[in-house]
């Protein structure tokens, strides 16, 4: 059908690329993963047959919900800076202090305030990203893919790289990773429209998204025994950045 895989959709799957790297809320930017999921089946319905296609929606959705639960488990973006082991703020009592006790209290990890200095930061790369892209996509040819598909594939490198570039935090790093996979796929399927290949690529999804996901609970427990306490689970020593490592 014409109208599930044209222009519009090509433009959706970019614009949730974009929207996965510029957004503040983690949730919001799940969200954007799993619908540029459901838009990529529709446009992989032009090279691939439809059970084959909808395989790409199926684990997309499995790593969104993978994720989301991972994130909710342990409070992920909700831990602030100067909580104690019971996780309530620590407040001092010198009025000097109490000034500057929002900028104190301000979230870690993933949630940043919706006008945030990183937030425009990201927007601006973003935006000067889409200018030296569409600038240089007559020079940008795959020739086995239609133009419209090729321009599709190229944005999802360009934002991967651009979303692993400029977080250092494993859920953006895995949307990053999982958005040039998806690129990766969509050209690989103009060159060979097999079973095995789709089938193991999209293993290798699940299995990028199980790695991520690991990560995610390891930085959300670490220096935070009291929730490993309260999940059951034995406490992670050291910092988030430790974890990472």
């Amino acid at each position: 059908m014409p109208l599930l895989t044209g222009p519009w959709v090509v433009a959706g799957v970019g614009l949730c690329a974009a929207l996965m790297v510029v957004l503040a809320d983690w949730r919001l930017s799940l969200l954007a993963f799993a619908a540029q999921s459901v838009l990529l089946t529709m446009l992989s319905t032009r090279l691939l047959p439809l059970p084959w296609a909808a395989l790409r929606m199926l684990v997309g959705g499995l790593v969104a919900v993978l994720w989301f639960l991972s994130a909710r488990w342990v409070r992920w973006g909700r831990l602030r800076q100067g909580e104690g082991e019971t996780g309530r703020p620590r407040l001092s009592l010198s009025p000097r202090l109490l000034i500057p006790l929002s900028s104190r209290l301000r979230w870690r990890g993933e949630r940043w305030p919706l006008l945030s200095t990183v937030t425009l930061q990201r927007l601006l790369a973003v935006g000067l990203a889409g200018l030296l892209f569409f600038r240089l996509q007559g020079r940008l040819r795959l020739p086995v893919l239609p133009s419209d598909l090729a321009l599709a594939s190229t944005w999802l490198w360009l934002m991967g790289f651009l979303a692993l570039a400029l977080s250092e935090e494993p859920l953006r790093a895995g949307l990053g990773l999982l958005t040039l996979s998806a690129g990766f796929q969509l050209f690989y399927a103009a060159l060979e429209p097999a079973a095995t290949p789709v089938g193991l690529l999209g293993s290798l999804d699940l299995l990028l998204g199980l790695a991520i996901a690991y990560l995610m609970v390891a930085r959300g427990l670490a220096g935070r025994p009291h929730l490993a306490r309260r999940l059951g689970l034995p406490p992670l020593e050291g910092t988030s950045e430790e974890a990472d490592r």
